[in-house]
């Protein structure tokens, strides 16, 4: 292993490192592509997360046996409330497949 000058703040750096530990640079051989034109790594693609629909999955999933019990002790308002589950939870199981794609 060699030392190589790192070409933004001039540090002694190993030519097996991805990146410069002291500006954090990316160096030859990384993960990253590096445009030569613009000496800048290209951005990475991070998949978002999909806790907000799953929030909206649980609700409808919890409303569904309080339902059962309403429906039980009431009827009209169980069902009502089964109805209700059921299209939030596949509410945001739409959302999230149209929002993640």
């Amino acid at each position: 292993m060699a030392l190589i000058e790192c070409p933004d703040c001039g540090k002694q750096v190993s030519n097996a490192a991805t990146s410069c530990i002291s500006c954090g640079r990316p160096l030859r051989g990384s993960s990253q592509s590096v445009d030569p034109r613009t000496t800048r790594a290209t951005p990475v693609l991070i998949e978002q997360s999909a806790k907000p629909f799953k929030g909206g999955m649980l609700m409808g999933l919890a409303l569904l046996p309080i339902g059962f019990f309403a429906a039980a002790a009431n009827g009209k308002a169980g069902l009502t409330i089964i109805v209700l589950g059921f299209l939030v939870f596949i509410g945001s199981l739409v959302a999230r497949w149209w929002h993640h794609g």
